[in-house]
C-alpha cells in the first residue's frame, strides 16, 4: 500500500480505511496488592494483566465496501488486524473496535474516529 502523502495511513482487516490524522495509544498494567498483615510501612504489588487501547482519527477514503465492512465488524465485535503504514516503519496488531464515530462537516473531509481494543502484541517495524 503506498503511504499517504501525510506519512501515514490506516488498514483494518486489509481493506484501506484512509489517512490517519491524529493517532494515541494507551497502555496500562493492573497492580496486585500483595500486602500482608505486619508489613513494613510500604505495601507490596506483583505485576497483573495488561491492556492497550488505540485511538485514531482517519480522514475516510471511499473504496468499495471498505468502510461498509469496518462497520460490520465493530457492530459484531469481530476481532481484526490493523496496520498503520508510517513513512519510516508501521506498526500493526489485532483488536476490536470498542467505539466508532463518523463526522461529514461542510467543506471538510469525512472522517472516522475509532477506538480499538488490542488483543494481541502489537509489532513496530523499520521500513
Amino acid at each position: 500500500m503506498p503511504v499517504s502523502a501525510n506519512g501515514a495511513t490506516f488498514t483494518w482487516d486489509t481493506e484501506a480505511i484512509g489517512q490517519v490524522r491524529s493517532l494515541s495509544m494507551s497502555s496500562e498494567k493492573a497492580q496486585i496488592d500483595t500486602t500482608t498483615f505486619g508489613a513494613d510501612a510500604f505495601r507490596t504489588f506483583i505485576a497483573g494483566k495488561h491492556t492497550t487501547t488505540l485511538s485514531a482519527t482517519v480522514l475516510l477514503t471511499y473504496q468499495g465496501a471498505n468502510h461498509d465492512d469496518m462497520l460490520a465488524d465493530y457492530k459484531a465485535g469481530t476481532i481484526a488486524a490493523f496496520v498503520i503504514d508510517f513513512k519510516d516503519g508501521s506498526v500493526a496488531g489485532s483488536g476490536f473496535i470498542t467505539s466508532l464515530e463518523i463526522t461529514a462537516e461542510l467543506d471538510e473531509p469525512s472522517t472516522v474516529s475509532l477506538q480499538i481494543q488490542v488483543t494481541t502484541d502489537l509489532t513496530f517495524s523499520d521500513t
